[in-house]
C-alpha cells in the first residue's frame, strides 16, 4: 500500500488536555493513549482551525489493533500525554546509542564488532531493547 491510499485510523484516544497546540511543529513526536497502551507518534500535519494531528505511528504496539508501527493516526491536541521536541528526540537518541555502547561492553568484552553485518547488528539492537525497557513506548 502506497501512502497516497493509506488508511487514516481513529480511535477512542484517552484526553489529557496536557499540551498547547501552538507548542507543536511538524516532524515532532507526542504520545497519545487509545485505552490499551501508550504510544509514539511523529507529527504530519497539524490543522489548527480544530486542533486536529495527522500522525504516523512510531512504536511497535503490542496490543492486536487495527493499527500499528507507521499506520496513520488522526487525534486531536487535548489526547496528547507527551511531547518531545526534535531536542528532546536528538537526545534521546544520544542517550540510547550511549546505553546500547555500554551494553555491548559489557555482554561482549571480548568481540570485535567492526566488521559487524548489519543482520548481527539488528539483532544485538533487539536484544539489547528486549533486555532493556527504554523509550519503546
Amino acid at each position: 500500500m502506497t501512502d497516497q491510499y493509506a488508511k487514516i485510523f481513529r480511535d477512542n484516544w484517552v484526553p489529557y488536555h496536557l499540551v498547547n497546540f501552538q507548542k507543536l511543529q511538524l516532524d515532532e513526536t507526542v504520545k497519545i493513549n487509545n485505552g490499551y497502551e501508550k504510544f509514539w507518534v511523529k507529527i504530519l500535519f497539524l490543522e489548527t482551525t480544530d486542533e486536529l494531528i495527522l500522525g504516523k505511528v512510531s512504536s511497535k504496539l503490542v496490543n492486536d489493533l487495527p493499527y500499528n508501527y507507521q499506520d496513520y493516526v488522526l487525534f486531536h491536541t487535548s489526547n496528547i500525554m507527551e511531547h518531545h521536541t526534535k531536542e528532546d528526540y536528538e537526545e534521546n537518541i544520544i542517550k540510547i546509542q550511549k546505553q546500547f555502547n555500554e551494553y555491548i561492553d559489557e555482554n561482549y568484552p571480548n568481540e570485535d564488532f567492526t566488521a559487524i553485518t548489519s543482520e548481527k547488528e539488528e539483532q544485538l539492537k533487539n536484544e539489547f531493547y528486549e533486555k532493556n525497557i527504554i523509550i519503546k513506548n
